[in-house]
């Protein structure tokens, strides 16, 4: 399996036990097969008041995948994802209710995953991120979460996390420098998922039969 990841760092060596335990489902290296989005993220970083934009690259690897086991996390209720966001994500400003509401849905629908070798999962960035506190805040149903987590082709990603996973991810080729439009895919596709989300959030207080986190926990 090829797989891509895309940041700022031209020399960076995926290392097991490295990486910030508040990602999207913690501590481990983060990748997807999309060529294209992996080149997009190499601008999720991205300060408009950097005027340096030699530091945007790609990475190539191969995964072995005949000694290991990638957990499909999309082929769960979306609930279950929701739930890894929660554990890991820091969710700032929460009142003690939202906390008490959080706490409820992670003894409901969260699985301990830290003995997988690999998860595949949607991604998260901070964007969509906002979709999740909504959620929590009983700002947005279900029905409209399942719908958000599609817009602007998120994408899905291959979380290496076991050291057996480490042991079999190899470099495949050297770093390519990813080109400078791709912020503005990067940026023009998060624009598109926010105006959507909005619209959605405002037509689908009309459902009838909606579910709330207050119905689930």
């Amino acid at each position: 399996m090829i797989l891509y990841h895309g940041n700022q760092d031209k020399n960076m060596i995926p290392q097991y036990g490295k990486g910030n335990v508040h990602n999207d489902y913690g501590i481990g290296f983060y990748t997807t097969e999309d060529i294209e989005l992996a080149k997009e993220w190499s601008y999720n970083n991205y300060d408009p008041q950097n005027i340096n934009i030699d530091n945007h690259w790609l990475h190539t690897y191969e995964l072995d995948e005949g000694g290991v086991e990638i957990y499909d996390l999309t082929e769960l209720d979306i609930l279950y994802w929701l739930a890894q966001l929660y554990k890991f994500r820091l969710i700032d400003g929460l009142t003690e209710l939202q906390e008490e509401r959080k706490n409820r849905f992670l003894d409901k629908y969260y699985k301990d995953l830290t003995d997988k070798d690999v998860i595949l999962g949607w991604r998260a960035d901070d964007s969509y991120f906002k979709y999740a506190r909504d959620f929590l805040s009983v700002d947005i149903y279900k029905e409209t979460l399942e719908e958000a987590i599609m817009l602007g082709n998120l994408g899905e990603q291959f979380f290496i996390q076991s050291q057996n996973a480490f042991n079999r991810l190899k470099i495949k080729d050297e770093p390519v420098f990813v080109e400078g439009f791709y912020k503005n895919k990067y940026l023009n596709r998060d624009k598109i998922a926010r105006n959507e989300y909005e619209i959605k959030r405002t037509n689908n207080q009309y459902l009838k039969n909606k579910t709330t986190i207050l119905d689930i926990i």
